[in-house]
């Protein structure tokens, strides 16, 4: 739904995602003559505008991303207060995350290729090799950590790029004191971040090698029933081979795997360059190479067909709207429904189904170690409440019955005075 609402300088065109830390809208800046600009426009939400340690992370991200220029990083452009609402603008890049990439291409039988998903994390480790060696413009060196590295953090666009991006708890070496633990998602941090314990670099790796695991396998590594249980996976629980969940697995491909996966970060590699010149050895061993990037860029595309037509004919329409009633997030913050939810935190769900590259849609498991799990189940539908939901409940429905009680009294004795 087009909300055509005006925002400062900006129109907003329609809101993309949503969640408890910020929420992120496509939006059109107009100019002199036919001038027009697509930007999207992240702003914490109403509820965080006044809370101070939000707003110190939100501009931590902006200040750090502004830093930025490489084809593999997402920029952020610009921050500033609009009508009172602290925003972030950004490029709008035409593309899906990888999250919805796998979701999608699992559920429709017709995943990533091996040689499509080395494409993509490769990309990816370039980007990150570029952060974790970052020189600003002084020429001094910084080495930004991501700590957030997950499925919804890496886009791939219709031309078959893969770009990082939300830096909200990224860690600067040398710089800040402690590790980032909370607000990233627990499945896919290293086991030295979940510790406490210094993080470098090979933190983000060993998040790099869960995703590729992920890809390759269409298995959900660590996906435990809670967050306890989840750290408990990533420290301690052995990892099975991804050949034995996909036989077609080459032997190099799972050591590149394996190898971003271990334990102790000093048997990781060293660098992402590193892993991506195994990923890039490992796509030049197949015979039939083509444009691989162009046919990523091709099967995306096919993917999110409907998805993309949509947002380029709001964007064709929004030169031609007229600038309705000036917008305020409060307002736009009504309970409509997201196109899309962001997961900023861990939330047990599901980023794709469990599903081998083969199989049809049923009960799997995660690890194929036979326990059961609903591919496509809500998982919110079988949550238990937590206690204080369930006391509070007990209190209504004990006064429910006092006062139905006391009505009855009151009828049954006019009944006898009558």
């Amino acid at each position: 739904m087009d909300l055509n609402q005006k925002f400062g300088e900006y129109m907003l065109l329609r809101r993309i995602a949503v969640g408890g830390q910020s929420e992120v809208f496509l939006a059109m800046k107009r100019g002199p003559e036919t001038y027009t600009r697509p930007v999207v426009i992240k702003a914490l939400p109403p509820q965080r505008r006044e809370d101070e340690k939000h707003i110190e992370v939100f501009y931590r991200e902006a200040f750090i991303s502004s830093r930025f220029i490489h084809p593999n990083v997402i920029n952020v452009h610009n921050a500033c207060m609009i009508d009172g609402d602290h925003c972030m603008l950004m490029d709008f890049i035409s593309g899906q995350t990888v999250a919805d990439i796998a979701r999608r291409g699992y559920q429709r039988k017709s995943p990533p290729t091996l040689k499509q998903v080395a494409q993509m994390i490769a990309d990816a480790c370039n980007g990150l090799h570029y952060t974790h060696n970052f020189r600003d413009l002084d020429g001094q060196q910084y080495s930004v950590v991501h700590c957030d590295i997950s499925p919804q953090n890496l886009m791939v666009t219709y031309h078959g790029d893969t770009m990082v991006f939300d830096f909200g708890i990224a860690h600067i070496i040398g710089y800040d004191t402690t590790p980032p633990v909370s607000g990233g998602k627990y499945a896919y941090m290293s086991p030295e971040q979940l510790k406490g314990e210094p993080i470098g670099p090979r933190s983000d790796i060993f998040s790099m090698g869960v995703i590729l695991y992920e890809l390759c396998t269409g298995y959900r590594l660590f996906r435990r029933p809670s967050p306890q249980e989840v750290i408990g996976a990533v420290l301690d629980d052995p990892i099975q081979a991804p050949c034995e969940l996909r036989p077609e697995i080459p032997p190099f491909l799972e050591s590149i795997i394996l190898r971003a996966l271990q334990r102790n970060p000093y048997e990781r590699y060293e660098s992402a360059a590193d892993m991506r010149s195994d990923l890039i050895e490992f796509l030049e061993m197949s015979p039939e190479r083509g444009d691989l990037r162009r046919g990523l860029g091709a099967y995306v595309s096919a993917m999110f067909k409907d998805e993309r037509a949509d947002i380029a004919a709001t964007l064709s329409r929004a030169p031609a709207l007229q600038s309705g009633p000036v917008a305020s997030l409060v307002h736009l913050s009504s309970p409509q429904e997201p196109e899309n939810t962001m997961d900023l935190e861990w939330s047990g769900e599901m980023l794709y189904p469990h599903l081998s590259p083969n199989s049809e849609p049923a009960m799997t498991s995660g690890l194929g170690d036979g326990k059961d799990i609903a591919v496509f189940r809500n998982e919110a539908d079988t949550t238990t409440p937590p206690k204080g939901s369930r006391e509070v409940v007990l209190a209504v429905a004990l006064a429910a019955m006092s006062i139905l009680s006391l009505v009855l009294f009151v009828v049954l004795m006019l009944g006898r005075a009558a």
